[in-house]
């Protein structure tokens, strides 16, 4: 059985639901983005899911992947990290592939999950100092 390492491809093996949180099934391929001290510390993993569906999401939030026969993360249509569709699961909850993605495909997407989730709110106008201030 290949290591559970960072990069590495996986099928949780309980039904996790697609990116709007509905259609929860098995199967669905992930890469593991966990460093590999925090793997093997045990407890969970953080997974972002792969999808051949890229129509659905904005072509910013993801990153494409190799694809076809010799590809070595084993994806055999056009597919991409999705990462916006961040899970963590229990490492035993894991079925760990063959599939591999080059680290540096990993520290992009890692990169583009940071950004994505740590975009700040919108900020209410700041108020000029010759603006009124304003009363209740």
């Amino acid at each position: 059985m290949p290591a559970l390492v960072r990069g590495r491809v996986g099928y949780p093996k309980t039904p996790i639901p697609d990116p709007q949180g509905q259609n929860p099934k098995g199967g669905r391929p992930f890469v593991v983005i966990s460093r590999d001290d925090d793997i093997k510390r045990g407890g969970t993993v953080q997974l972002i899911g792969i999808t051949s569906e890229l129509m659905s999401s904005p072509e910013d939030h993801y990153v494409l992947l190799p694809f076809g026969p010799n590809a070595k993360t084993g994806l055999k249509s056009k597919s991409a990290a999705l990462c916006s569709w961040l899970v963590e699961i229990s490492a035993v909850d894991l079925e760990i592939s063959r599939g591999y993605i080059h680290p540096d495909l990993v520290e992009q997407i890692v990169r583009l999950v940071l950004q994505l989730k740590s975009i700040p709110p919108a900020a209410p106008p700041a108020q000029s100092p010759d603006s009124p201030a304003i009363s209740s």
